[in-house]
């Protein structure tokens, strides 16, 4: 645990403490242990840090929620983690805490890698609707897997991912039970009301703003479709795009070998050798 502000954050580590650093944010429900894979599969080259962000895991759950304070977070995370100049990594809500830090803070980063991640387009505003609520009655790890089958939730993702993929909905405490594992219903209430996030011309101007080299991947099927992406990645001062086959939202999960295959020449290239 770390101390930024008033906030007690978790974080998660892998590798050599003297490697290069590259910081992870997760999205919105996830944590820090869902990239546990992908950190191992980097942790021999670098040292890589990942944080549950506010309202999610073990972080504390202060019950507000906006991207200008997730962004604070990172910088207060990379602050106390002692990490100096990094890459940076963002998947879905962690994509747009990402690039709002990027475009704050260009001299933190050697590089920015955008998973399945965008603003809506420009002119266009999407309504957030609710999202399906875990049915009560539903403790044991195999009916929550069972319920979020159903809905096509975790398709594509192996059973060696479905208990990394399960800690978003539920945590599991000695005994057997299970306790809500983030804010959902202030988050839900931050993203319906429009608290969360700027207006999307705002995202539109602060990725303009980025100068670091940046990856922008999607997954095939995933959230943001290749016409968002490309886009995306022209609006960029120096961005690179990728598509992933045989992933949707979850592309770390989904595809990992396709991920990393993309990921680490990009990160080899941009952040600084050993």
């Amino acid at each position: 645990m770390v101390r930024v502000g008033r906030l007690n954050v978790h974080v998660v580590e892998w590798g050599d403490p003297r490697s290069f650093p590259v910081l992870l944010l997760h999205g919105r429900s996830a944590n820090a242990i869902h990239w546990q894979r992908l950190a191992a599969a980097l942790a021999d080259r670098y040292r890589v840090v990942a944080f549950d962000q506010r309202g999610h895991g073990l972080t504390d759950w202060p019950g507000r929620y906006t991207h200008r304070l997730l962004t604070a977070d990172v910088e207060g995370v990379a602050v106390a983690a002692g990490l100096g100049r990094f890459a940076l990594i963002g998947h879905s809500l962690g994509g747009g805490i990402a690039w709002a830090f990027a475009a704050r803070h260009p001299e933190a980063l050697s590089c920015l890698v955008l998973l399945d991640t965008s603003p809506d387009p420009p002119g266009v505003i999407e309504v957030n609707e609710p999202t399906p609520q875990r049915p009560a009655g539903l403790t044991a790890p195999e009916e929550i897997v069972a319920w979020a089958t159903a809905l096509g939730w975790t398709k594509r993702i192996g059973r060696r991912d479905q208990g990394r993929w399960l800690t978003r909905y539920s945590r599991f405490v000695p005994g057997g039970a299970s306790v809500p594992a983030y804010d959902e219903p202030a988050y839900e209430d931050a993203y319906v009301s429009g608290r969360m996030w700027p207006s999307n011309r705002t995202d539109w101007i602060a990725i303009s703003r980025i100068r670091c080299p940046t990856l922008v991947v999607i997954g095939q099927d995933g959230l943001v479709g290749r016409e968002i992406g490309l886009l995306l990645t022209r609006r960029l001062h120096d961005g690179a795009f990728a598509s992933i086959p045989r992933a949707g939202h979850s592309v770390h999960l989904e595809n990992l070998p396709g991920t990393l295959a993309v990921i680490r020449p990009f990160l080899d290239a941009h952040a600084p050798a050993a």
